[in-house]
């Protein structure tokens, strides 16, 4: 038995970073639910006790045991959870489930029907394929041309693929007449098999009914985190739950450790005065990255030689723990990362795979959308068509063309057809199913494109002759500044950040563009890429086309500065006459590091003594006078342009030999999941949940995307919820009107901002948290998709409402919301 056995903490002597260490000690085959106040401290809790088990062995870890998540995010995982906690296996007899209050109270199967529902298969068992379907329709899984998310499978012949809960891809069955042939695992971008397996367990995707956790509580240990206790009443099936947390006397226990704030020279004294009194110490780090910049960051290279650490140096560990602890009485000490920068990820569920290709799903579109077709170009799509051809009945998406002509493509070709990106509310001319004069559109776009490409070159070779300013390589201070981020870096960003590097370090003048959704984290890489200029002595500008976009650069960066030595100001047509010529003095002097604003900055008033880097925020929505002068930037400065606009892969893949071009594709680790709500327009729940994101110090997007109508829904609401501050925003508002009402909606004199889809792109406002859409079947799935991105940007959770009109919806409608409440 570990030593810590001596040392166990008084149920009120347990702080929250030693609650995982405590609940992992206390571990007697047994077991056990941990209940937690928020849904978001579940992951992060689950995370924190699987760190803990690879602390050294002097430590006394008990060996691993499952660990299991019950969230309220994804019905299938907590039917999986369950399962696993309640029938762990052979090889161990207790288990851990953390659950949430919400959690406690949702539907699951009863203990009875936990094991029946579920469907075991291996080579060589023998079962009717019928009797096998109805096995997997009882377990809530539904039939498809193709198993591309968890809980559906499809048929074809001796096979069926099906994607079982809790796995991260699909599995397909072959069968031999009614015997199961052979289990694999397939691809789910490619569909191809790979690995084998001896057998597999189907687990229900839907929770039954009739019960919820309380009927599984006979025979565990239940154990609440204090801030989860003051949220459930006593009494009842949970009055045997033990309370855990900070409160009440203890002689013995654990402290929670100090606060560094990102200052590496206290870190370094206490661990050195730690040292003096032989403690063990563990520092932990999310990954290789942040264990590496910690190390270098520790390091004294006045005393210590290269590649020997000094003898007060830690024991640095990989692993997602957001809290640490100390153990005074056995003089021992658990740091995280996080704690030492003062910087905490949000830890959520990622989303799992779903299918991808040019168009994924014709759910990403809705009727009289245009679309490309591969060998026939541009149609107008009118919707899913069920065809019977020959013995084959299927579903094929229906274009139409010039003259009315219909082309139907199979499910199966989606491949083939891609949505038409054009200008914003443009409308193409449809082609002609005369292959011939696509054919002819083609080759002269491609003639364009090459000179394009020449173009392009040019300029290139021009850069490259003309010397730019060699950066230095990464300092200490940067990757300080690295590993205060709250987020780890998606594989994406990582990739963009060298490349951003490799370019600044290089003797010529960058040029490079950065193309990524709104919050896929381009700002971070910029901001990096400033601070390499700032430290290097230079300036840098960062150009926005709106003064809305100008103030939230400024916020953000001024955020993620606010603890380095770099100055940053802000340029805006809303500050007054006085403050904007105190700014641009201060510039010309050489006094401001980072400077913000729109265009006003490339005029002729403006001086930067020694610009060095110039970051460009959607440089397409500049002017062409605009334009001109940041071409003739491009050729002496660093310049680093960032972009929300998608840009086809095809396109990337073409541009990349020539044009220095960064894709952000990967969505961020760490964002709460919106909670979707889809119904029929409720003026109740609509009222209430304006009323609730108020309540909690919040704002609302509000979007009714006819302009004609906006001025009377504004006047209705208005006098449904008189109290409420409500503005208007649409396309058609001149910039200035539009300006001045965002810029009223950022400083929070306005509650709910009612607009046209004209918020659907460009904004980041982390205190919108509520977002309401009327008459959401009207809307393309893609459009929705992005609408919804524009709320849960922060630790709160965010609510979606998408309201539809009286009078039913078509089967693509349903579908199409369907789709976004699951995801």
């Amino acid at each position: 038995m570990s030593d810590l056995a001596a040392v166990k903490p008084g149920i009120g002597g347990v702080v929250r970073g030693g609650f995982p260490w405590w609940l992992i000690t206390e571990q007697r085959d047994r077991r056990t639910i941990a209940v937690v106040a928020e849904e978001e401290d579940v992951l992060g809790l689950a995370d924190d006790v699987q760190a803990l088990f690879k602390l050294p062995s002097e430590w006394g870890p008990p060996p691993p045991f499952p660990v299991h998540s019950y969230t309220a995010d994804d019905d299938a995982d907590r039917q999986v959870a369950l399962h696993e906690w309640m029938f762990p296996g052979e090889k161990t007899k207790a288990g851990l489930l953390i659950s949430s209050i919400e959690s406690l109270g949702l539907p699951c199967d009863p203990p009875s029907a936990l094991r029946s529902r579920a469907v075991f298969l291996k080579p060589g068992l023998t079962i009717a394929r019928p009797k096998f379907e109805d096995a997997l329709a009882r377990a809530g899984y539904s039939r498809s041309e193709r198993a591309e998310q968890v809980g559906e499978y499809s048929v074809r012949g001796d096979v069926i693929d099906i994607w079982p809960a809790g796995r991260e891809a699909p599995l397909r069955v072959t069968w031999n007449f009614d015997t199961v042939e052979a289990l694999r695992v397939i691809d789910p971008h490619t569909q191809r098999s790979e690995d084998y397996l001896q057998e597999a367990r189907l687990h229900p995707v839907v929770p039954g009914e009739g019960a919820t956790l309380e009927a599984y509580l006979d025979g565990a240990r239940i154990i609440f985190f204090s801030s989860a206790a003051a949220q459930w009443p006593e009494g009842g099936a949970w009055s045997s739950a033990e309370i855990v947390g900070p409160s009440g006397e203890t002689d013995e226990g654990f402290e929670p450790p100090p606060a560094f704030a990102g200052n590496i020279n206290r870190l370094r004294d206490q661990l050195m005065a730690w040292h003096d009194e032989d403690w063990n110490i563990v520092v932990y780090c999310h990954n290789r990255g942040e264990r590496d910049r910690l190390e270098e960051l520790l390091r004294d290279p006045l005393s210590s030689a290269k590649g020997i650490r000094p003898p007060w140096f830690p024991t640095l560990l990989i692993g997602e723990l957001e809290h640490g602890f100390l153990l005074p009485k056995l003089r021992r000490a658990v740091l995280a990362n996080a704690e030492i920068f003062g910087r905490y990820r949000k830890r959520v569920r990622l989303p799992k795979f779903q299918g991808a290709g040019p168009l994924a799903s014709p759910l990403d579109v809705k009727p009289n959308d245009y679309l490309v077709h591969e060998k026939h170009g541009i149609g107008r799509y009118m919707g899913l068509k069920t065809l019977k051809i020959g013995r084959v009945t299927s579903e094929y998406l229906q274009l139409e063309y010039k003259g009315g002509d219909k082309l139907y493509v199979p499910i199966f070709e989606l491949q083939q057809v891609q949505k038409y990106l054009g200008a914003e509310g443009h409308r193409p001319a449809l082609s002609s199913l005369d292959t011939a004069s696509w054919d002819r559109l083609k080759a002269k776009v491609q003639e364009d494109v090459a000179k394009l490409a020449a173009d392009l070159l040019k300029k290139a070779a021009k850069r490259a002759i003309r010397p730019g300013h060699a950066f230095p390589q990464r300092t200490k201070l940067e990757d300080e500044f690295a590993a205060s981020f709250m987020y780890k870096l998606t594989p994406d960003q990582q990739k963009t950040l060298e490349e951003v590097e490799r370019d600044m370090t290089a003797p010529k003048a960058m040029d490079r563009l950065i193309c990524g959704d709104v919050g896929y984290g381009k700002t971070e890489i910029a901001m990096r890429a400033a601070l390499k200029a700032a430290l290097a002595g230079k300036q840098v500008a960062v150009l926005c086309p709106t003064t809305i976009l100008a103030e939230q650069h400024f916020r953000n960066f001024s955020e993620r500065f606010a603890d380095y030595p770099v100055t940053t100001r802000l340029l805006s047509r809303f500050q007054d006459k006085s403050e904007q010529k105190q700014v641009i003095e201060t510039v010309a002097k050489g006094g401001v590091d980072i400077v913000i604003g729109t265009h006003r900055l490339l005029s002729a008033d403006i001086h930067f003594p020694n610009l060095g880097l110039l970051i460009i925020d959607e440089e397409h929505r500049f002017g062409v006078k605009q334009k001109s002068k940041l071409l003739s930037l491009r050729e002496t400065v660093d310049v680093l342009s960032l972009t929300a606009t998608p840009i086809p892969r095809t396109l990337a893949s073409s541009l990349s030999g020539i044009k220095d071009l960064s894709v952000i594709e990967t969505p961020p680790e760490g964002r709460l999941p919106i909670s979707t709500h889809v119904g029929l327009f409720n003026e109740d729940i609509m009222s209430k949940a304006v009323q609730q994101e108020l309540d909690r110090g919040g704002q609302v997007f509000y979007v009714h995307n006819r302009v004609k109508t906006l001025e009377a829904r504004k006047k209705w609401l208005e006098g449904l919820l008189p109290s409420i501050r409500i503005a208007m925003a649409h396309g058609q508002m001149n910039e200035g009107q539009l300006e001045e009402t965002m810029h009223k909606f950022l400083q929070h004199e306005v509650d709910v901002l009612l607009a046209t889809t004209i918020i659907e792109s460009g904004l980041d406002i982390p205190s919108v948290n509520t977002l309401i859409v009327e008459e959401a079947e009207e809307m393309g799935l893609a459009q929705l998709y992005q609408l919804r991105g524009r709320v849960g940007r922060s630790k709160k959770r965010a609510y979606c409402f998408l309201f539809y009109a009286t009078g039913g919806l078509t089967t693509d409608a349903k579908k199409r919301l369907d789709a976004l409440k699951e995801f």
